[in-house]
């Protein structure tokens, strides 16, 4: 019985909230219906238009802004390409085939433009890993070490310890593998693209045979002491159309073409 008058008085306070609710909802409408009469009616008009245009002018603006920042974009990138000259896989090979040393290469506007599968053919990276060598004897005129006289050093010499991995410095294919007992020791020859050959030397293991293709950075062999020789090192020669050329300006040239055009894309 005492349960039943417990849901009873529930159900009553239920109904009298309700209908309290329903009473304020009532006023409300009362209210906003008294707003809304023909004495304030062209005043709630004329707001809601006003912030009707604010919202507009507002999404406008921004839609012409980021369409003016584009349309700067492209201009400036047009601008661009219109300094530098038009890069085809014709006139790319053309440019490469006449330069004649990396010095060349890497002054001109079109090296920043030459697609990037070019570059695996043209040495354009050092063939021992970065801290793993010092140059100990540049390109050009220099003393000879062992003849004791001023003669032309075609390449540079790398110095580093017995065994240090030796890489290719750009695809190719191996089109000599030999010993020179009274030179180079064991060596390794690679031609390239676009009229380049390297010549690597004094290895103490060449791990390559002849007529053999190779990608970018694959093992050649090991360094050592070999040939005509004072110490372990790697003797490096970069030919350029038949002539030796300085072979330290293709050290990370690789490395600058991805750095400048992550630079491009970033900024």
């Amino acid at each position: 019985m005492e349960t039943g008058n417990n849901i009873k008085n529930t159900l009553q306070r239920m109904f009298c909230s309700l209908r309290g609710l329903f009473s304020l909802i009532g006023a409300v409408n009362k209210k906003v219906m008294g707003m809304l009469n023909s004495e304030n009616r062209t005043y709630w008009a004329l707001m809601a238009l006003f912030f009707f245009l604010v919202i507009c002018n507002g999404l406008f603006s921004r839609s012409e802004k980021f369409c003016r920042s584009t349309d700067e974009k492209y201009t400036d990138n047009t601008q661009m390409g219109s300094l530098l000259p038009s890069v085809t896989k014709n006139t790319s090979s053309e440019y490469l085939l006449q330069t004649k040393n990396f010095e060349q290469i890497q002054l001109s506007p079109e090296f920043w433009k030459l697609p990037l599968a070019l570059i695996d053919s043209v040495p354009s990276a050092s063939p021992l890993k970065r801290n793993a060598f010092f140059l100990s004897s540049a390109y050009g005129l220099r003393q000879h070490p062992i003849r004791e006289s001023k003669t032309l050093h075609n390449g540079v010499d790398l110095a580093t310890v017995q065994g240090t991995p030796i890489f290719s410095s750009a695809a190719g294919t191996v089109i000599q593998v030999g010993y020179e007992p009274k030179g180079y020791g064991y060596f390794v020859r690679i031609k390239h693209s676009f009229g380049f050959e390297t010549l690597y030397g004094h290895l103490s293991e060449v791990v390559l045979k002849a007529s053999t293709e190779i990608r970018s950075q694959q093992l050649i062999g090991y360094s050592g002491n070999t040939g005509f020789s004072t110490g372990p090192h790697l003797h490096y020669e970069v030919i350029k159309n038949g002539k030796a050329i300085d072979p330290i300006p293709s050290f990370g040239m690789k490395y600058k073409m991805f750095e400048q055009r992550l630079r491009t894309l970033t900024n």
